[in-house]
């Protein structure tokens, strides 16, 4: 409830104008707010969908980076372009992207061609050795040995 004061204060305001004047500049001050309310709300919600969409597909991202260097670590860690070559592959082995093109770890660019994912959120992925995880640049972009 207004005090008397306020009742006073905004009685001043609108002192000389019709009664039907003061409703419509009410209900129009009034639609402005709600207005104002809805814009923002929506692109708070869109804001977050993009930031949770982008995290999610990051993840998936090293998921699949994370598989193709166990696959080739499985595989021996055959180098191309010779698949016969022996070489003793440990798990302090760091594979490059080269080398995970032939396991996976890549995407489809259409007119490029292959080449190694990217972070939708602007991150840069780190491959490390094969026993550790793949990560990214990205501080909640990550994966956990669950």
């Amino acid at each position: 409830m207004l005090s008397r004061d306020e009742s006073e204060l905004i009685m001043r305001l609108f002192k000389g104008l019709p009664a039907v004047s003061v409703l419509k500049w009410s209900t129009f001050l009034i639609a402005i707010v709600f207005a104002f309310l809805i814009v923002n709300a929506s692109v708070r919600w869109i804001t977050v969908r993009v930031r949770t969409s982008e995290t999610a597909t990051c993840i998936d991202h090293l998921r699949s980076i994370d598989a193709a260097k166990q696959q080739w670590f499985l595989e021996g860690g055959r180098q191309p372009p010779d698949p016969l070559r022996d070489e003793v592959v440990t798990s302090n082995s760091i594979p490059t992207w080269e080398i995970l093109s032939i396991y996976g770890g890549v995407e489809w660019t259409g007119g490029q061609g292959w080449r190694p994912y990217k972070c939708p959120a602007g991150g840069v992925y780190t491959l490390g050795r094969v026993a550790d995880l793949p990560t990214c640049s990205i501080t909640n972009h990550f994966l956990s040995w669950k």
